[in-house]
């Protein structure tokens, strides 16, 4: 065998065992890939064991959010702007399961001074860049949430799908349903959610509670491409502010629920696992 021959012959067996050892590192080192077949991610569900249901309560500038699961388990998402008397009146002094503060901002903290001294908080969740002092003296368990991390009540799952100091998004998720709680999400923290969080990657969401009260600031045209059911804001007038938003829903024909028929009606909703139905006005 001539020279350029034999060193043809000896490239290629090179080439070739390369090829072999990339694969064979990919296939060994990747956690995705599992007998040579790439897995494929997810997404989190729950088995459901009955209904789950929202209500959403305005208070000025800012709005509260209570769960209940079929055991009659409360979960609290913010406590609105200042007392927040309708959150206390709802409750009626009954256990909190978890109590999650989105953002240290006034008009989603208003109501957290009174609703300790009303009722019992069992656990919260919240910013890091905020002060831990008055749950921890009041005995609460308190909890400073990371990326993808995650905790169950009942048959609902709720994960922190992006958490930075100051605010705290998270999907809570029932059978097949999935809504979002921005808090106040600016649009270029979506973008990182979307680019880095597997779920919110490939899950469709059934429902978003909007960032910034709905405002025009706050809008991220690619977190609405996830086609939600429904959004909710804490809006009481349609104008020039929260414009974007509205044409959105409109031209896509997305369900739009507000507090524009009234500022102090709270919005129930209830959840099966297949879906999440409006139920009315209070």
């Amino acid at each position: 065998m001539g020279k350029k021959k034999r060193s043809i012959l000896l490239y290629s067996i090179m080439g070739v065992l390369v090829l072999i050892g990339a694969l064979l590192s990919t296939v060994f080192l990747n956690p995705r890939i599992k007998d040579g077949v790439q897995e494929k991610h997810v997404p989190i569900s729950t088995k459901v064991l009955g209904s789950a249901s929202f209500t959403f309560i305005n208070s000025d500038t800012g709005m509260s959010a209570i769960i209940q699961t079929n055991e009659g388990k409360k979960i609290v998402i913010d406590t609105g702007t200042g007392s927040n008397t309708f959150l206390q009146d709802y409750l009626n002094s009954k256990e909190i399961e978890a109590l999650i503060i989105t953002s240290w901002d006034s008009d989603h903290i208003g109501g957290i001074e009174s609703l300790m001294a009303s009722c019992k908080i069992k656990s919260a969740y919240l910013p890091s860049a905020g002060d831990r002092a008055m749950f921890q003296a009041a005995g609460i368990a308190t909890t400073i949430p990371e990326n993808g991390s995650m905790f169950d009540v009942s048959d609902l799952k709720f994960e922190f799908v992006d958490c930075d100091t100051t605010n705290l998004a998270l999907l809570c998720v029932h059978g097949q349903d999935r809504i979002l709680f921005q808090g106040n999400q600016l649009p270029e923290q979506v973008d990182r959610m979307l680019n880095s969080n597997e779920d919110m990657k490939i899950s469709e969401l059934t429902g978003i509670v909007l960032a910034g009260n709905g405002t025009n600031e706050y809008f991220s045209e690619n977190l609405m491409n996830k086609e939600p059911k429904f959004v909710l804001g804490n809006i009481t007038v349609i104008g020039q502010e929260n414009s974007e938003i509205d044409e959105y829903v409109r031209n896509k024909d997305i369900d739009f629920y507000n507090f524009t028929f009234s500022e102090t009606v709270p919005l129930h909703f209830t959840s099966t696992g297949q879906g999440v139905q409006f139920i009315g006005f209070e």
